[in-house]
């Protein structure tokens, strides 16, 4: 079904980019899901980029996606960047919300997942948040390369039968119990937002390795 009220504008933003493939791919779905619109290659010099990304909402772009050389630089343009992107501190995706406001990222994790469980199907590991030091109800997680938590590689099963907090995710987040030295971070163990689009991916993740995520409500 066609958007009801407007042609829909969107593309791809690099230096260089019209070696891209993404027009192509996007404008093929846009056609079988019948919208009305278009996605572009965006060159964009890396000095131009704030003004580029500035220029989303006024020309009707309802956003864009970020190639090399951008994914870094743009997490300090836009106005918001969400946790999955902090985590691996690019963005690949920038929406252009009604007011102007521009929202950053990050959907590469979601194609890398894939490609690996293409490639290797039986690979199957997770990085989970450890316990840097005796963490005490009160304290905030302040993720990879903080004073709380260090990452170990668990065997995937592992960590989801154990209700593990992945390290991308021990980031913000309130203890509401402790937690010994070398002890893994539990999702039972944090106030974690169940709202938060990091959380959701994760969840779309385990659901895809088939098993739900725990206590992340």
């Amino acid at each position: 079904m066609a958007h009801p009220d407007r042609f829909l504008l969107a593309g791809v933003m690099g230096w260089p980019v019209m070696h891209s493939r993404s027009p192509m791919l996007h404008n093929y779905w846009f056609k079988q899901h019948g919208l009305a619109g278009t996605y572009v290659p965006l060159a964009i010099r890396p000095e131009g980029l704030a003004a580029a990304l500035r220029a989303l909402h006024p020309l009707g772009f309802a956003g864009c996606n970020l190639t090399i050389p951008h994914k870094q630089q743009a997490m300090a343009i836009v106005d918001e960047v969400d946790a999955l992107a902090r985590s691996i501190g690019a963005i690949s995706c920038v929406v252009a919300r009604p007011d102007g406001a521009l929202a950053g990222t990050n959907n590469d994790c979601y194609g890398f997942i894939q490609n690996v469980r293409q490639e290797q199907p039986g690979w199957r590991a997770d990085a989970v948040a450890v316990a840097k030091k005796n963490l005490l109800p009160g304290e905030i997680l302040d993720g990879e390369g903080g004073y709380t938590v260090v990452g170990r590689l668990m065997p995937a099963a592992d960590s989801l039968a154990q209700g593990c907090l992945p390290l991308g995710l021990a980031h913000g987040w309130k203890l509401l119990r402790p937690v010994t030295a070398g002890q893994p971070v539990r999702w039972s163990d944090a106030a974690i937002d169940a709202s938060s689009s990091a959380v959701r991916a994760r969840r779309e993740m385990e659901q895809a390795f088939g098993a739900p995520v725990r206590n992340a409500a």
